[in-house]
C-alpha cells in the first residue's frame, strides 16, 4: 500500500508546473501533447480506481482529495485534443506514430547536384502515413480519448453517490457504439464496419437511453453494454435482449 501512494506522489511530481501567470487549465498542461495528456489520465485513473475501492482508509483519503485533480487533467486532454485535431489529423495522431524526440525535426530534405556544383535542396513533405491508415488512427485516437473520459466520469460520479448520497453531472460527449469498430485490427475493416449504415454510432451520454429503441443489443460493442448496465443495471439489459 505504501508503494501505491509513493507511485501516485511521484505521477503529480512528475507533471510540469504551470508557468508564471497561468490561469487556467490550459495553461497548466501547455507544454503536454494530446498523447502525453491521455498518459497521465490513465495512470491516476489506475491509481485511484485501486485506491478507492481499497479497504485502507488512508489510500481512500488520498485518491479522494485527487479527485479534482482528475476532473482538471480529463478537461486538459479535451481542450488538447480539440486544439489539436483542428490543425488537421496529421497533426492530431503525430504523437502516436512520431518518436518523442523527432516530433519537431524539420522536413526531410534531399540533396541534388547541379552542373555548377552548387547543392540544392528539394523539401520532401510526405504524409506520415497513408490517407486511409491516417483517418483511422485519428478516429482510433479520439474514440479512445472519448472512452477514456467515460469511464474517468463514470467512476467519479459512482463513487460521489456511494459516498455522499450525489454527485456534480459531469456532462457528456459521444462516443461509437458501433460493434467492431473499435476493434477493428486494420483500416479497411474499420472502414468497412462504418460504411454503409449509421446504426449505433455517435451517441451522447445524456441519450443512451435512445440505444434500446434504435439499435439491437448484437448493435452494439461491449465498452456500449458495459455502460448501459452501469447505467441502468442489468434486468433492463436482460428484458432488453428478450424482448428484441
Amino acid at each position: 500500500m505504501a508503494l501505491l501512494e509513493q507511485r501516485l506522489k511521484q505521477l503529480l511530481a512528475d507533471q510540469p508546473r504551470p508557468p508564471t501567470g497561468a490561469g487556467g487549465d490550459e495553461d497548466a498542461g501547455a507544454s503536454l501533447n494530446t498523447f502525453e495528456h491521455l498518459a497521465r489520465v490513465h495512470a491516476l485513473l489506475t491509481y485511484q480506481i485501486v485506491c478507492l475501492h481499497d479497504g485502507d482508509i488512508r489510500l481512500r483519503h488520498v485518491a479522494e482529495t485527487q479527485i479534482p485533480t482528475l476532473n482538471s487533467w480529463l478537461r486538459q486532454l479535451v481542450s488538447s485534443a480539440q486544439h489539436t485535431a483542428a490543425q488537421g489529423p496529421e497533426a492530431f495522431i503525430s504523437p502516436l506514430v512520431t518518436p518523442p524526440g523527432r516530433q519537431q525535426d524539420p522536413p526531410a530534405q534531399v540533396d541534388a547536384g547541379g552542373h555548377d556544383g552548387d547543392m540544392e535542396y528539394v523539401t520532401l513533405t510526405r504524409p506520415i502515413l497513408p490517407p486511409e491508415d491516417m483517418a483511422w488512427y485519428a478516429w482510433l485516437f479520439a474514440e479512445t480519448i472519448r472512452r477514456t473520459w467515460l469511464v474517468a466520469s463514470s467512476v467519479q460520479t459512482i463513487y460521489l453517490t456511494l459516498q455522499v448520497l450525489w454527485a456534480p453531472c459531469p456532462g457528456g460527449l459521444p462516443f461509437t457504439t458501433r460493434k467492431g469498430a473499435f476493434e477493428a485490427a486494420s483500416s479497411f475493416s474499420w472502414a468497412a464496419h462504418c460504411d454503409g449504415h449509421r446504426q449505433g454510432t455517435d451517441f451522447a451520454r445524456r441519450h443512451k437511453h435512445r440505444l434500446f429503441e434504435e439499435c439491437r443489443p448484437e448493435d452494439l460493442d461491449e465498452f456500449t453494454t458495459r455502460l448501459l448496465e452501469i447505467n441502468y443495471g442489468t434486468e433492463r439489459m436482460e428484458r432488453w435482449r428478450f424482448e428484441k
